[in-house]
């Protein structure tokens, strides 16, 4: 069985998507969280099944969904489950077992209980919106759920880091596009995950950038306003084609149009890195994660901004967090690693990086960072095998800018600017915010590496 025919929908409820629903539910709201999808018109779906919820579970749910995490107190879920009534705690409570049943054996992970204050929903939560440029989700749902489920899917098993995760997902948002051409999300999706590949070594640059741009072009050819297009094609030219006036237009008028998109302020403040502007860099990407402080891409790319301003120590306290918030995430103590190592606390260094290669199984470049850390920490030997590994591996690869600060600090100079010189040739996207990159601070006397990013 391939991964389309293993995540197709078995039994969806064709009839949610006929014509007398078909306007209900484009002005709905939509949420995605774990495996379930809720429409708050259509009603609660886990993977193909509708999943029937009473008024004042479905009510709850809502409410915890729109909180995005944050404690719902006592009170307020009293006020708007039952309004001006008086209520027993009772009453509440059975509501909150009631659901957790109704969401299945996983349902208390989904709905933490917080001693004397209330609620809030432990999982991340993706919320779409109706749009007057027809980027919400809920207007292809509306019509074509099978190319929806696909997408679903793929959203999914993009949560996986791994290369096979990533390679399910963007498998999957293709064929999401294939049954609805018009989908332009789906489009948008494929090349925010050729994105993410880049990101992570999975992608040969060139290769990554094919396939990035021409997802970019189906997606605004299928709708030239959508936000996720704009903003991503922004990303690919910024970050990788260096037309950073284009990328700053193209993020401004994807704000202008959703000023909430936060990934946006993401791929901004990559693109300042690239400009060299490590202030700037730190502003957008904290914003990101003002507005979506449960997306892990806009919470790693502030700590990065702040590792690269200076501020290593905040950097450090972030990822710190994460790494106690998502234990399976291997970037939280990848970083953590690093950023302990440059302050000099070897022994926590250390012990973060050793966990970072362990969640991993040893990805490259994870291995690079690693190598770092053993170098810092004066483990001389495992850092060279680190290194050589992380350098030798063909796909998915270390990106060379990320694998050079461990070169710099073992003291071969040479093969550091060897590597940074492969990555400005190859077009890596790593390469331009590399110049910020304060592990890199001794070799910016050379001028060597000043050529390299004159």
């Amino acid at each position: 069985m391939n991964v389309l025919q293993a995540t197709k929908f078995k039994g969806f409820n064709n009839s949610l998507f006929r014509e007398g629903n078909v306007k209900l539910m484009k002005n709905s709201t939509a949420f995605m969280f774990g495996s379930f999808m809720l429409d708050s018109s259509a009603g609660l779906f886990r993977d193909d099944r509708l999943v029937p919820l009473p008024p004042k579970e479905l009510a709850l749910l809502l409410l915890l969904l729109e909180a995005q995490g944050r404690v719902v107190s006592h009170r307020e879920i009293e006020e708007e489950l039952w309004h001006n009534q008086v209520v027993a705690y009772a009453s509440l409570a059975r509501c909150v077992y009631s659901l957790r049943k109704l969401l299945g054996a996983d349902g208390k992970r989904y709905v933490d209980t917080v001693p004397k204050r209330g609620y809030r929903l432990a999982v991340a939560v993706k919320k779409f919106e109706p749009s007057q440029t027809k980027s919400a989700l809920s207007e292809c749902i509306s019509t074509l759920p099978l190319a929806y489920s696909h997408y679903a899917a793929g959203d999914r098993e993009a949560n996986d880091p791994s290369p096979a995760g990533q390679a399910r997902a963007v498998l999957l948002f293709q064929e999401a596009a294939r049954v609805d051409p018009n989908f332009a999300a789906a489009h948008a999706a494929v090349a925010d995950t050729r994105m993410y590949q880049l990101v992570r070594g999975d992608l040969v640059p060139a290769e990554g950038l094919k396939l990035g741009l021409e997802a970019c072009r189906c997606a605004l050819e299928a709708n030239p306003k959508l936000v996720q297009g704009l903003s991503i094609l922004a990303w690919f030219k910024g970050a990788m084609l260096g037309e950073l006036d284009e990328a700053h237009i193209l993020l401004n008028e994807a704000l202008a149009i959703d000023p909430g998109y936060s990934r946006a302020y993401v791929y901004r403040s990559w693109i300042f890195r690239n400009q060299g502007l490590a202030r700037d860099s730190t502003v957008a990407a904290q914003r990101a994660a003002e507005i979506n402080p449960h997306a892990l891409l806009n919470r790693h790319s502030y700590s990065w901004a702040l590792f690269c301003n200076d501020r290593v120590a905040e950097a450090l306290a972030h990822e710190v967090t994460l790494q106690r918030m998502y234990p399976l995430d291997d970037v939280a103590p990848a970083y953590a690693g690093i950023f302990a190592a440059y302050l000099g606390r070897y022994r926590e260094a250390l012990a973060a990086i050793e966990a970072a290669i362990h969640i991993s199984a040893g990805r490259p470049a994870v291995c690079a960072g690693a190598a770092y850390v053993f170098a810092r920490a004066g483990k001389i030997e495992r850092a060279l095998q680190l290194a050589e590994a992380a350098a030798a591996a063909i796909l998915p690869r270390a990106p060379r800018p990320i694998l050079a600060p461990a070169y710099a600090e073992l003291g071969d100079v040479d093969r550091a600017l060897e590597l940074l010189s492969e990555a400005r040739d190859e077009g890596c996207v790593w390469f331009g915010p590399a110049r910020l990159d304060p592990r890199l601070a001794s070799l910016k006397s050379d001028d060597r590496f000043l050529a390299l990013f004159s």
